[in-house]
């Protein structure tokens, strides 16, 4: 292997070990992403003497949901915990442009030799999910230390099993820009698929078969050659941020008394989530204009309400990125993020024809995701949106080469 060969083999093996390592330490993505960055950026820069293109867009993002939760600081009802938030959000996402400068500058031609180590990658990701889910999380013991007789929850890899799910898309891009024929790409699809099966089929994250979901159908129905579908999208997105309070209101009072009795959704603890999701909105609506400041839910200790399912007043998060938004930064946050939903879809339009399908459905994915579960500034869910954001831009550029040789032939 030459020395103009190494970094991008390495560079690709970091990518895509990185699916097989969340199954087992999903926190890691807290500061992996910057991590593969700086330390390719180094090499990229220092050693190869290559400049970095970094996205404008990506650090105008970063800085503005960065200055949003620092000025949240002013009307916080917990003015230095959420100052804290904010200076570790930042440096999350201000350090995640280094990766992404990185994935946007590294020529096609060096990485796509390696394009099949991610798909692969990902299959093993997926088998290794299923192997745990099957014979009592084997992986889990060992690591953790546990005796034969402890107790190991399946649940435990849930994060694992999202961060795969998000990469599937990706996977199947890489499949489809390989230098292969097309039953030897063919084959790679079957075997993303299966091995994709087998973990949803075992797995009790509905989050993640929800995602998988959405982003098909997304991937065969959305309309990508029309032009203004993507501001339609966003504009249909935003409208359901906007009305999130009346679609709580309607959601608890059709499942709070039924959520639990229903399988796929009781698996999802329905009950649950409507109840949370109902407190956390009226407590929201009572500073509906500006809010409590980022990450208030965690330090209000009186939401009222019945406790029906969820035995506390309190709780860390609300379950829900648009209900988050509203309880944080409220209709000022609604206004925001609606403005950041339409400059990515302007974003994703103007992407490589071939390439568009593929990131917008992650990102219909990661929404997903955020819709039903974690919070929305949890320090490894940020590095996971940096990952699968770079990873998407990575598709993109290496798209645009591929359709810009073909032009100069």
């Amino acid at each position: 292997m030459t020395r103009k060969n190494a970094f991008p083999l390495l560079f690709m093996l970091a990518l895509s070990l990185t699916p097989v390592l969340t199954i087992e330490f999903p926190r890691m993505m807290a500061f992996w992403p910057q991590l593969i960055g700086l330390i390719g950026a180094a090499w990229f820069v220092f050693a190869e003497k290559k400049k970095l293109n970094f996205s404008k867009p990506y650090l105008y993002g970063a800085l503005s949901i960065s200055g949003l939760c620092l000025t949240s600081v002013l009307w916080s009802i917990a003015p230095s915990e959420a100052l804290n938030h904010s200076l570790k959000i930042s440096a999350i996402l201000i350090s995640g442009s280094i990766f992404f400068a990185l994935c946007q500058s590294i020529e096609r031609e060096r990485l796509r030799p390696y394009y099949q180590m991610f798909p692969v990658a990902v299959i093993i990701a997926c088998t290794l999910c299923y192997i745990e889910l099957t014979w009592d999380m084997p992986l889990y013991r060992i690591i953790r230390g546990l005796e034969p007789g402890d107790y190991a929850n399946p649940s435990e890899i849930n994060r694992g099993v999202v961060c795969i799910t998000f990469t599937l898309f990706i996977a199947l891009a890489f499949i489809k820009n390989m230098n292969e024929t097309r039953a030897i790409k063919a084959l790679y699809t079957f075997g993303l698929t299966l091995s994709a099966l087998l973990m949803f089929v075992l797995t009790d994250s509905q989050s993640s078969q929800l995602a998988c979901i959405m982003g098909l159908f997304i991937f065969a129905l959305f309309p990508y050659r029309y032009a203004p579908s993507y501001r339609i999208l966003a504009l249909l997105i935003t409208a359901i941020i906007a009305a999130t309070p009346f679609i709580v209101y309607y959601l608890y009072a059709a499942l709070i008394s039924t959520g639990q009795d229903i399988p796929w959704l009781s698996q999802g603890y329905a009950g649950n989530r409507v109840e949370i999701w109902n407190f956390v909105t009226n407590y929201a609506l009572n500073n509906p204009i500006y809010g409590y400041g980022v990450e208030a839910t965690r330090y209000v200790t009186d939401f009222q309400h019945a406790h029906i399912y969820h035995n506390k007043s309190t709780t860390l998060h609300p379950h829900n990125f648009s209900i988050q938004i509203w309880i944080e930064f409220g209709v000022v946050g609604v206004l925001f993020l609606g403005t950041l939903l339409f400059s990515l879809a302007k974003k994703i339009q103007i992407q490589p024809d071939q390439s568009r399908k593929y990131i917008l459905s992650s990102s219909i994915a990661i929404l997903s995701v955020a819709a039903m579960g974690y919070g929305a500034w949890q320090s490894w869910w940020l590095g996971e949106i940096v990952y699968i954001g770079a990873l998407c831009t990575l598709i993109s550029s290496q798209y645009r080469h591929s359709e810009k040789n073909i032009s100069e032939k």
